[in-house]
């Protein structure tokens, strides 16, 4: 983890096609490799409810920080008359806070009853398609 970032780090001095196309692969590799095999404290904090529950709700995540992105812009836009610079760390915190609770909401209210729901259904599908007689 400390190649990786020491390699981050120096990004800009780096050249572009070397960092962006696979020097930290091997890096990658080994702290895949060192978690998956007892990576100590730092496996048993990644394998945590709350990190299983931002894991689980990743998809949400990626399907909604765009519409929520932009509706926090226009609502700021339209109601406070203010419009954040990209890299105010206040407003960096609270979308990134906003996205990850709604992410989170989405996935327990609707993500998760639906796969319920699904598999619920396959499984009585399957089940009455085993029953039926062979032609």
């Amino acid at each position: 983890m400390a190649v990786s970032g020491v390699v981050l780090a120096y990004a800009r001095e780096i050249p572009y096609p070397l960092v962006h196309n696979g020097l930290l692969l091997p890096a990658y590799a080994c702290i895949i490799l060192g978690l998956a095999l007892d990576g100590g404290w730092i496996a048993s904090l990644l394998s945590g409810k709350a990190m299983e529950l931002l894991g689980n709700a990743s998809y949400a995540m990626y399907i909604l920080h765009a519409p929520i992105q932009i509706s926090m812009l226009v609502a700021l836009k339209r109601i406070a008359s203010y419009e954040p610079a990209a890299d105010s760390l206040l407003w960096v915190l609270s979308y990134a806070m906003v996205v990850v609770v709604s992410s989170c909401l989405f996935f327990k209210w609707v993500e998760e009853p639906l796969h319920s729901s699904m598999r619920g259904g396959l499984n009585s599908w399957l089940e009455a398609r085993a029953s039926m007689p062979k032609v």
